[in-house]
C-alpha cells in the first residue's frame, strides 16, 4: 500500500481512538517487566501507536524496559517513520525496519505485544491474516494480539434493505437480514489452529467454515451475500459494524442465490435454497474469501 493511501487510516477516528485507549491501558502494565511490541505494516505514521508512546512519555508512564519495532515495506514510509521517531525523541525506544513484515525473523516467544491492523472490510485485499500467521510462532506464551479478535460472518439481505436510497438514522440497523453463520474467527488461539491447504501450484488456502442457505428462503426477491466484520480490539473496546471503514459489510456479488445473473461473469456461483457454501481464504494475490458450493452428502 502506498504511503499516500495509508494516511487515510488517520482519518478513521473511531478505529484509531479505540487502539489508543487500549494501548494507553495496556502499556503502563509493563512498568516492572520487559516488553517487546512489534507493529508490522504500520505505514508512514504508525498512527495506532506513536501518539500513545509520546503521550505516555510526557506523562512519565512509558515503561523503562519497553522495546518497539516498527516495520513497513515501503522505503518512503520507513523514512517518514524514522523522521517522526527522531522528532518525538523516541529513538531510544523505537527501531524502524524497512522490509516485508513476513520476512521478519526473531527468537520464538520474543514478541510480547503484536499490534497489527492491515485489513480492509471483510478481511480483504491486505495481508492482516498472513502477517498474524507469520508472527504466531514468535509470540510469547502470555503475549497480546491486538486486535484480540476479528469475527467474520455471512448474512443474506436484499440490496435495497442494506443500502437504502435515504440514509438511515444513526444506530438504525437493517432488521431484514438473514444470518447464516460464522465464516472465520481470528484470535491468538485460533491463529495456531488454521487449516492450511497447499495447492500443487504452490499457492495456499485456509479452509474456513461452512454455512447453509435456508431451505425456505423466499427467492421472489434477489438476495445478496454479505460478509460482516466485528472487531474486539481489547476487552470491552470494540469496533461494531459500520463504526469504521474496516467493519463495513462486504458484498460478494459473485454468489447468486436463487437467481441467474443478468450479466453472467466467470466465477459466478449459482446457489439454491438448501445448498451449502464452504469458504476458503486466499492468501496469495489479493487476499480474501472464496465461496465454494458443497455437494450434498
Amino acid at each position: 500500500m502506498s504511503p499516500d493511501y495509508a494516511i487515510r487510516t488517520v482519518l478513521d477516528s473511531v478505529r484509531v481512538g479505540s487502539f489508543w485507549q487500549a494501548l494507553s491501558n495496556i502499556l503502563p502494565q509493563y512498568a516492572e517487566r520487559e516488553c517487546h511490541l512489534v507493529y508490522p505494516a504500520c505505514g508512514p505514521f504508525a498512527p495506532l501507536l506513536l501518539p500513545v508512546l509520546y503521550f505516555l512519555r510526557e506523562q512519565q508512564q512509558l515503561p523503562e524496559k519497553l522495546e518497539v519495532t516498527l516495520i513497513d515495506i515501503h522505503p518512503a514510509a520507513a523514512q517518514s517513520l524514522q523522521a517522526l521517531v527522531e522528532a518525538t525523541q523516541l529513538d531510544s525506544v523505537v527501531q524502524v525496519l524497512c522490509q516485508d513484515a513476513c520476512d521478519y525473523r526473531a527468537e520464538p516467544g520474543s514478541v510480547d505485544i503484536l499490534l497489527v491492523e492491515a485489513m480492509q472490510h471483510g478481511l480483504s485485499r491486505e495481508g492482516h491474516l498472513n502477517i498474524c500467521q507469520h508472527f504466531a510462532p514468535l509470540l510469547a506464551e502470555d503475549a497480546l494480539l491486538l486486535p484480540e479478535k476479528v469475527s467474520v460472518r455471512a448474512v443474506l439481505t436484499q440490496a435495497e434493505d442494506e443500502f437504502p436510497a435515504e440514509p438511515r438514522a444513526e444506530g438504525e440497523k437493517n432488521t431484514r437480514r438473514i444470518d447464516i453463520g460464522p465464516v472465520l474467527e481470528l484470535s491468538r488461539d485460533t491463529l495456531r489452529q488454521l487449516d492450511l491447504l497447499r495447492l500443487d501450484d504452490g499457492s495456499e488456502l485456509i479452509r474456513c467454515l461452512q454455512v447453509k442457505i435456508p431451505e425456505d428462503l423466499d427467492t421472489s426477491a434477489e438476495h445478496i451475500l454479505l460478509l460482516t466484520t466485528e472487531i474486539q480490539v481489547y476487552q470491552n473496546l470494540s469496533l461494531a459494524e459500520y463504526a469504521s471503514g474496516i467493519t463495513h459489510p462486504l458484498p460478494d456479488l459473485s454468489v447468486c442465490i436463487g437467481f441467474e445473473p443478468r450479466n453472467p461473469q466467470p466465477g459466478d456461483l449459482l446457489i439454491k435454497p438448501g445448498d451449502s457454501i464452504l469458504f476458503y481464504y486466499r492468501k496469495q494475490g489479493l487476499p480474501g474469501f472464496l465461496p465454494v458450493y458443497v455437494e450434498p452428502v
